[in-house]
């Protein structure tokens, strides 16, 4: 789709999201899990914007944030990372990256998530926030990919949850990090 339609679409748009009830955790299952996760970025900080670096191929680097958290709590075996984008102007938030790992990983580098789509909303749509959930498991969650996949393993083995919001919004000429 050509950049110059791109930008007459956002604003049209600009009203309608997936909306924060639609994230994966904010399932009915998954809302009910203590959010005692501290998850952190070295790049940025909760509700303040992406870096650039962070931003989706043609509007940035696409490099996933460096992201940490403590130990996860007794019983975890393992971790779920989803990033999702509610803002989106569809029915379902928008997945930019899964990750998953084994307890004793805490943190992931800079550009270390394979699959990661960054940050790249619709010019003059308004700003977006990129919900980075965490979830600490019992058990293995297998391989997944995709929000549907890992969903019911996340039902059954999540114990606890964290989550780390970033901004990032595209006015109409170029990509633009929202002040913080």
């Amino acid at each position: 789709m050509s950049p110059w339609l791109l930008r007459w679409i956002g604003l049209p748009l600009r009203g309608r999201r997936a909306g924060e009830g639609a994230l994966v955790c904010n399932d009915p299952v998954l809302a009910a899990l203590p959010q005692t996760l501290a998850l952190r970025s070295d790049s940025f900080g909760h509700n303040q914007a992406l870096n650039l670096r962070q931003a989706g191929e043609g509007v940035g680097r696409n490099l996933s944030p460096e992201l940490n958290w403590a130990p996860l709590p007794d019983g975890a075996t393992h971790w779920a990372l989803l990033i999702e984008d509610p803002d989106v102007p569809l029915r379902q938030p928008w997945l930019h990256g899964v990750a998953t790992g084994p307890a004793d990983v805490r943190q992931l580098a800079e550009g270390a998530m394979s699959g990661y789509a960054g940050a790249r909303p619709l010019p003059g749509h308004g700003t977006h926030r990129y919900v980075f959930q965490l979830f600490a498991l019992n058990e293995a969650p297998g391989p997944a990919s995709t929000r549907e996949a890992l969903m019911p393993s996340l039902r059954r083995h999540a114990i606890a949850r964290g989550r780390l919001d970033g901004l990032f919004r595209r006015d109409w000429l170029h990509a633009r990090p929202v002040a913080p």
